[in-house]
């Protein structure tokens, strides 16, 4: 009672009637402003618009994707599915009924046409159309948000240069707080810029981290989703120093000796 389990003729209508179900409900819009791909973005997201009740209902469904390897999936186009189902898992050529699912390829007769047989229909290519170049606008329209490896924070990447207030009103977060969370000094942002929409952590996912030539500690901090002021103290290093290149950077405070 109250809850939404169907059933289906068919596993396709269950696939269909699933992404329709998302699709049309307020409570997962946001969902689509994921990358597509990112399904550990998408499993968490799920989880916080309510989609399950179970509370580790997001890491279950991302150890499920990575053990079995869905992901590859996300990279082969729909002409190539059979094929890489069948590369993933060759004992499937063992399994009758899998096989016999598959469209057998169609043979051409090659035989001249008789006369009571129609001539056979010329077959055109396509040319391919030249890709219309996107606008600026449209390009920074098609921002995804992304989900960063220390602790699934939701971060942009600037695609082109614009500023904070566009940020600001796409995903709906006021400027002070993105202001705020990602240390900015100028509302200007450049192109390939890290953009955190949430509140940076004191710590990152791995311990160490060497200094690249050039680079500075917002960075860094913004590299692996530290906060800055956090980074500095980890590294004993005053506000504004600059690392030396290739100087050892620490991202987890060192535990102290006994």
């Amino acid at each position: 009672p109250n809850e939404c389990f169907r059933v289906y003729d068919d596993p396709r209508q269950s696939y269909e009637d699933h992404s329709v179900f998302l699709a049309t409900r307020k409570y997962y819009a946001n969902l689509f402003n994921l990358d597509m791909k990112d399904y550990r973005a998408w499993a968490h997201g799920l989880k916080k618009a309510g989609y399950a009740t179970n509370p580790k209902y997001a890491n279950i469904l991302i150890s499920k994707i990575e053990k079995y390897k869905l992901y590859e999936f996300d990279q082969v186009n729909s002409k190539e599915v059979n094929y890489a189902v069948l590369k993933m898992y060759p004992s499937l050529k063992d399994d009758k009924t899998y096989m016999a699912s598959l469209e057998s390829p169609k043979t051409i007769d090659k035989k001249k046409p008789s006369k009571q047989d129609p001539a056979p229909k010329k077959v055109y290519a396509e040319v391919p159309k030249k890709e219309r170049i996107k606008t600026k606008s449209e390009i920074l329209n098609s921002i995804l948000i992304k989900s960063h490896p220390n602790g699934s924070l939701k971060y942009v990447i600037i695609p082109e240069d614009t500023d904070i207030q566009f940020i600001a009103k796409k995903f709906k977060i006021s400027e002070e707080k993105l202001m705020k969370w990602n240390e900015l000094e100028t509302y200007s942002l450049k192109k390939n810029e890290i953009v955190f929409l949430e509140s940076k952590n004191s710590d990152g996912n791995t311990a160490t981290y060497k200094a690249e030539s050039a680079e500075e500690m917002r960075d860094i901090a913004q590299k692996f989703g530290i906060k800055l002021n956090k980074l500095y103290a980890k590294n004993r290093m005053d506000e504004g120093q600059k690392p030396a290149p290739g100087q050892l950077i620490y991202l987890i405070a060192k535990k102290p000796r006994n």
